[in-house]
């Protein structure tokens, strides 16, 4: 489990949440990445900015015999690159999660601290998701401030009543640090509320007892070019 921020801050509360619902056979790593990167990831600035550095980490994951890598953030950093590069199973915690809320419901609508509303309706278009989005709601809160989860549900449930009202019939956090509070949500509101961490995480471990992984159709791996090569 790479968390693509520069801070260990939110490692041993992500660490928890898998603990407690992996199969008991599932061993768990968590680690955040080094320079360069960012403290948090909010906008497309901070992708780029982080992706070296979660490639490195990733490759070095399966260096060391890992069997599968997720990448806790949702905005997918190298989530391409990622999966041309390796050769076990890497799941973006975004892309999975939209998945699923997409399946719960025929309109559905993101809810995130501040940050890039261009970057998230990006990876709706890559996962074809755009007949069923209805909007990306912000709420006037940093990522920092999440760490609080119950001093901060206030604020996300209005932004996810001002998507309610815009004819949303289910909700996807569209932040990894949005922990623990989807649930009392969903019974306030009546509606799916998925928390994307914890939905992307089962479906790697599926993918993993199931022996399945990426197409090298598609994600083929990266062609290496010596120096001699690169000079011609």
């Amino acid at each position: 489990m790479i968390v693509p921020n520069i801070t260990p801050e939110f490692n041993q509360d992500v660490y928890r949440i898998f603990e407690r619902i992996k199969d008991a056979d599932t061993e768990v790593d968590v680690c955040n990445i080094g320079e360069p990167g960012a403290l948090y990831l909010t906008q497309k600035y901070d992708v780029v900015w982080s992706g070296l550095s979660v490639l490195q980490a990733a490759e070095q994951a399966e260096r060391n015999g890992y069997d599968g890598v997720f990448i806790y953030c949702a905005l997918d950093p190298a989530r391409t690159a990622l999966r041309e590069a390796l050769n076990i199973p890497v799941v973006s915690m975004f892309e999975a999660a939209l998945h699923i809320t997409a399946a719960l419901g025929d309109h559905f609508s993101v809810i995130c601290p501040m940050g890039s509303r261009g970057a998230r309706e990006e990876l709706i278009h890559l996962y074809r998701m755009d007949a069923k989005f209805v909007s990306v709601e912000f709420f006037d809160l940093g990522v920092g401030g999440l760490s609080d989860a119950e001093g901060s549900y206030k604020i996300i449930a209005r932004a996810a009543q001002d998507a309610v009202g815009k004819g949303a019939d289910s909700l996807i956090f569209g932040c990894g640090a949005m922990m623990g509070v989807a649930k009392r949500l969903s019974v306030e509101l009546g509606i799916p509320v998925v928390e994307p961490g914890p939905v992307a995480f089962k479906l790697l471990e599926a993918m993993i007892g199931l022996g399945l992984k990426h197409s090298k159709v598609t994600y083929r791996n990266p062609i290496r070019h010596d120096n001699e090569e690169r000079n011609k």
